[in-house]
């Protein structure tokens, strides 16, 4: 019974390590990481004698790629496309072993994925390169895992997301007009619901700008400088908050500027000197907003 439940357990912790990983995109910071081929290549010996095999190939330090599924002790990975300026490269490292001419080469080399066949994945395979660069593009291939986790770093690749949160904004600057209201420096409570887009930033931390609106609840303070025939003393009242601006943010921390106004019901709103006008708010938080869901392992560019 201890076995079958230690199996289970190694098992569930496979599958939830599977799980974190899959999808996400890493970064070589070593060079010559060894990766093999997935797909099979049929060599034919002195004697005539068909065989298939894998190759192995080298990963210079640098290179991005993003995990498509674990299979025991290795991670089965696709790299990120390299552009037509390593084609050139491609060729110089090409050492001429091959039967195909270069002509042949190249178009190969320049297909696209859905345009990929069977042969070319073979042709691909057969042009004794040692090292990973453009012809690569678009073939699978497998990294063990000791290698994925020593030799290299999550990578977070540029992606469009949708955002939300909960945001509080505690300082406000309320500008005046040096007649019925003056300038004004307001420290608040305020909670308010933003949404807006998130542009995912290339990089090896995660960090992003936001752009977004919000909705929320404020309370301000008033007295007779902001209300005519308002008693001496600072009162509050809530009112309807309303803000756009924009948030940076660097891993769990963000900061950011917004614009925004603040609208207090009933008659006291009609005579508060700022009802309706703009206001500046200067938000810092830590983990304030997370993505509708994670985009990680989309294929970029080197």
């Amino acid at each position: 019974m201890k076995q079958i439940i230690l199996l289970f357990l190694v098992l569930l912790t496979s599958k939830v390590f599977s799980q974190e990983i899959t999808g996400k995109s890493y970064m070589t910071i070593v060079d010559n990481i060894k990766v093999t081929s997935i797909d099979s290549i049929k060599i034919i010996d002195s004697t005539k004698t068909i065989n298939y095999t894998t190759k192995n190939y080298k990963v210079p330090k640098g290179v991005k790629f993003s995990v498509d599924e674990i299979k025991g002790e290795y991670a089965l990975i696709t790299f990120w496309n390299f552009s037509d300026s390593e084609l050139k490269d491609s060729h110089t490292r090409f050492d001429g072993k091959g039967t195909l001419k270069m002509e042949k080469v190249t178009e190969i080399l320049k297909r696209k994925r859905n345009r990929l066949r069977n042969q070319d994945i073979d042709a691909k395979l057969n042009l004794e390169y040692k090292y990973i660069g453009y012809w690569a593009n678009y073939l699978q291939f497998k990294m063990k895992l000791t290698d994925l986790n020593d030799k290299t770093i999550e990578y977070y690749s540029a992606s469009n997301n949708f955002t939300y949160g909960v945001m509080t904004l505690p300082i406000k600057v309320r500008f005046g007009n040096g007649n019925e209201r003056f300038f004004n420096l307001e420290e608040n409570l305020n909670l308010g619901f933003t949404f807006g887009y998130q542009r995912q930033l290339p990089s090896r931390v995660k960090q992003s700008i936001n752009f977004l609106g919000g909705v929320g609840i404020s309370r301000v303070t008033f007295n007779e400088d902001t209300i005519p025939n308002a008693t001496t003393e600072e009162e509050t009242a809530a009112a309807l908050m309303l803000n756009i601006g924009c948030l940076y943010q660097y891993e769990t921390f963000q900061v950011g500027a917004f614009f925004g106004t603040d609208l207090i019901p009933r008659s006291v709103g009609k005579s508060w000197a700022f009802q309706g006008k703009p206001w500046l708010g200067i938000a810092i938080g830590v983990s304030l907003f997370t993505n509708d869901k994670e985009k990680q392992g989309q294929l970029g560019d080197q």
